[in-house]
């Protein structure tokens, strides 16, 4: 298993293992307390720079680099097991022995009951097994090298919430300030960067100007000027949202094209969005792939979003692992929409519009009536499927694609 799914798995547990003493507020405290007041061009810049934040003034600990001290964030228990043999009783008859060694473990449970919790106990052939939990602070300790802090959880074989090291030269799991973000506020990892950033007083420029963009984007297209393209966008707006929504959040690697911010953003995610926004499980159930896939074609034709051919993209961001069975992964990025490029989408719009065209549902022959042969092309040629897999679109999606997109950009999409 790599680094970043044991990060994954460690954050995942320790989120259910916060102490009950735990004050989060002073997280928050703490964090605005430190005023960088600092612009950085990207979020691999932030993540260094938050990196750098010490964590022991932060945190007010008592103690040094490398020197052990009581954790302060997360309970730990220990589980011990204990067994009870007939060997234990030899001046017994065996049906008597197992008599006895029953009432034995009985009288064991209810003993340490007092002072603990039961996890099992059982009788199994010729033992009985107890096993319980006994209550152990996490000792813990900061080490600082020169990509920064990191936050490290001294754990023991009989820890009932098994963590495991996820940095390599390490035996023990630590974690980064942003880590300890993403377990305290259930965040992913950029929207812990984004959290910190914003109580830190840090800029994050490639956002600051994504966001900019499509604030004029969005002004432009509600402004009534366009009345056509409102009409057909109407009930599929929010998907064209989710577009502007997901460009902001993962404009982390400052890639570019035609010096546009760079995103992906696989279908089957879309959906699972789309099921966050709305809050029903019907609505999302009724949503099919293949009318995201539409919708978003109709999004490239208007240019209100961009698909980009991954094989023009840099070799550090290609998602080119997946063989030509396999679905596309498509890179995305959001252009600056203006009064030209909108008078445009207004034309196509209009005949889309006249010719009432579901635009949920393509048909290449009706569209190819009412668009010219250019403007059908374009819009067949971007197809989130690839041509000769239209007909099993959602069943091709396998586990091994899925399982390589997440380990790419540490999301979960399952």
């Amino acid at each position: 298993m790599s680094d970043l799914k044991h990060l994954r798995d460690n954050i995942r547990k320790l989120r259910n293992c916060l102490r009950d003493d735990f004050d989060i507020n002073t997280i928050e405290l703490a964090l605005e307390s430190i005023n960088l007041n600092k612009k950085v061009k990207n979020f691999t810049d932030a993540e260094k720079l938050i990196c750098k934040i010490d964590l022991i003034k932060l945190f007010d600990i008592n103690a040094t680099t490398q020197e052990r001290f009581i954790c302060k964030f997360f309970k730990n228990e220990l589980v011990f097991k204990e067994r009870l043999s007939v060997k234990d009783l030899p001046n017994l008859s065996p049906k008597d022995a197992y008599d006895a060694l029953e009432t034995l473990g009985e009288q064991k449970v209810s003993e340490i009951s007092k002072n603990h919790i039961i996890l099992s106990h059982f009788a199994k052939d010729t033992s009985y097994h107890i096993s319980y939990i006994v209550p152990k602070d996490y000792e813990a300790y900061i080490l600082h090298n020169s990509n920064g802090y990191r936050y490290y959880l001294n754990t023991t074989k009989n820890d009932r919430t098994k963590l495991v090291k996820n940095t390599k030269g390490s035996e023990k799991p630590s974690f980064t300030l942003i880590n300890l973000i993403q377990i305290f506020y259930k965040l992913s990892f950029f929207e812990a960067i984004n959290y910190i950033c914003e109580k830190v007083g840090i800029t994050i420029i490639c956002k600051e100007n994504e966001v900019k963009k499509i604030v004029k984007n969005n002004l432009l297209l509600t402004s009534g000027e366009f009345p056509e393209v409102y009409k057909l966008l109407d009930k599929h707006y929010y998907i064209l949202e989710l577009f502007y929504n997901r460009s902001i959040d993962l404009c982390f690697n400052d890639v570019r094209h035609e010096n546009n911010l760079v995103f992906y953003y696989p279908v089957r995610k879309i959906k699972t969005d789309i099921f966050y926004l709305h809050h029903n499980a019907t609505a999302h159930k009724r949503i099919s792939l293949s009318y995201i896939s539409s919708i978003v074609r109709v999004f490239n034709l208007l240019g209100l979003i961009s698909i980009i051919d991954v094989e023009v993209l840099s070799e550090d961001f290609k998602y080119n692992k997946i063989d030509s069975s396999h679905f596309d992964i498509n890179a995305y990025y959001i252009p600056t929409l203006n009064r030209k490029i909108l008078a445009r989408a207004e034309k196509i719009a209009q005949k889309i519009n006249d010719n009432n065209l579901n635009i949920a549902k393509l048909n290449r022959e009706k569209y190819q009536k009412a668009l010219s042969k250019k403007y059908t092309n374009k819009l067949f040629k971007n197809s989130i499927i690839r041509e000769d897999n239209k007909n099993s679109y959602e069943e091709k999606i396998t586990e091994e694609l899925i399982k390589r997109y997440e380990e790419y950009s540490g999301e979960n999409i399952s």
